[in-house]
């Protein structure tokens, strides 16, 4: 069974990684909580709400996680779950754990039973309410959501916990299609996404560090301040074009010929930008100051990295442009060792329809999300890009 790629590899390698992040998570929520018991309360509907998320890193990269509940849970928190804009479905790991909830029957219709989520496991696919944590210490119910639930473990013995906040096509209310639980929330559909500092999100030390400063913002309309880009059509993951890439103080000619066909992978979490690149244009010359290979390069060939500043521009087919710098004296000391991966095949990059010719293009890498703000628009299928001030990098 070939299982859906992700974006980057996982920061959390191990099951003691993933229980220090439940233990950790929990503690977290109890402080914003300031230890009440009572009932949390319906959030108050502004022009926005806040959803804390909780952002875990190691060597070099971070990924970030938010608790949902459920009607009939009493306010207790799920587990974490993974926030990935490489998904555009929610995918819980134990169906029973809802079933088993008072007035499951009432408020839960089960759409398809014995299918297999996009990560392998046996699922049902469920149509009802989740409930998102708020920043004010309520919470959001999003009334109508369409997700997996799993039923079992995949052929590696694992169950999906994901989050999916990707954006692929304008949402589509009142259907089973299977959307991020963001897109239907109908009164907040623009999502921004704004992770503390790297110095609080990265710090020295062993095993993941855990932080619960960053925050999944969301919009009854677009804030002020972003360049807003059409999503490219027709792709698996949320994407727009890679238009030109300076490494150091030189320009590359990346992404050469195949510019029209490149994508620029939006991903709101990993560590640094990597790419693959087929006609080698960059990979195979020398792009000092030479940095090590991280451990997650495996079935990727034919690559080197570099710690060099990066200048990067996006764009969508209709040309509008958006450039960032990504200036490694502005990152604290754990993270400026590495900035961009190039190779001729990049394994999380995937491939075109015939499985063997690589994508041309790159990921933007979390790295970029530090240096900007990123705002998705689930109405129009848009994503939005605004730079971060300096102090907030």
């Amino acid at each position: 069974m070939n299982l859906r790629p992700s974006l980057h590899p996982s920061v959390l390698r191990t099951q003691v990684d993933y229980e220090l992040l439940v233990s950790k998570s929990s503690l977290i929520a109890r402080e914003r909580s300031h230890g009440t018991r009572r009932p949390p309360p319906a959030a108050k509907l502004g022009p926005s709400i806040s959803i804390p998320l909780t952002t875990v890193s190691m060597e070099g990269s971070f990924d970030a996680y938010v608790s949902i509940s459920f009607p009939g849970a009493g306010g207790a928190l799920s587990a974490p779950l993974l926030v990935d804009s490489g998904n555009n479905s929610l995918i819980f790991p134990e169906y029973a754990a809802i079933a088993s909830l008072p007035g499951f029957a009432q408020n839960y219709q089960v759409l398809e039973y014995d299918i297999r989520e996009p990560w392998g496991c046996p699922a049902c696919k469920l149509r009802g309410p989740i409930k998102l944590p708020t920043a004010d210490n309520g919470f959001l119910c999003i009334p109508d959501c369409i997700f997996y639930a799993c039923t079992g473990p995949n052929e590696d013995g694992d169950r999906t916990n994901n989050f999916g906040t990707g954006c692929l096509v304008p949402r589509k209310l009142g259907t089973i299609d299977t959307q991020s639980p963001l897109a239907v929330c109908k009164d907040y559909p623009f999502a921004e996404f704004n992770y503390a500092p790297a110095v609080q999100i990265f710090q020295p030390g062993y095993g993941p560090l855990i932080v619960g400063n960053s925050f999944l913002t969301l919009y009854r309309d677009i804030p002020n301040g972003y360049q807003l880009f059409k999503i490219i059509e027709g792709q698996y993951w949320m994407s727009l074009r890679p238009k030109t890439l300076v490494v150091g103080n030189r320009r590359t000619n990346w992404p050469g010929d195949l510019a029209t066909s490149s994508l620029a992978l939006i991903d709101t979490g990993g560590g640094p930008v990597f790419l693959s690149d087929p006609e080698n244009v960059i990979w195979a010359r020398d792009w000092p100051p030479q940095a090590p290979l991280p451990r997650w390069v495996g079935g990727s060939y034919c690559c080197q990295a570099t710690s060099a500043n990066l200048v990067i521009t996006l764009c969508d087919a209709n040309k509008k442009e958006f450039s960032y710098t990504i200036d490694t004296k502005k990152l604290p000391p754990l993270v400026q060792g590495l900035t961009l991966v190039m190779c001729e095949r990049c394994s999380y990059m995937g491939s075109l329809d015939d499985g063997k010719t690589p994508q041309n293009g790159m990921n933007i890498g979390g790295v970029s999300a530090l240096f900007n703000y990123i705002l998705i628009d689930y109405v129009s299928a848009r994503v939005g890009l605004k730079a971060k001030p300096s102090e907030l990098i």
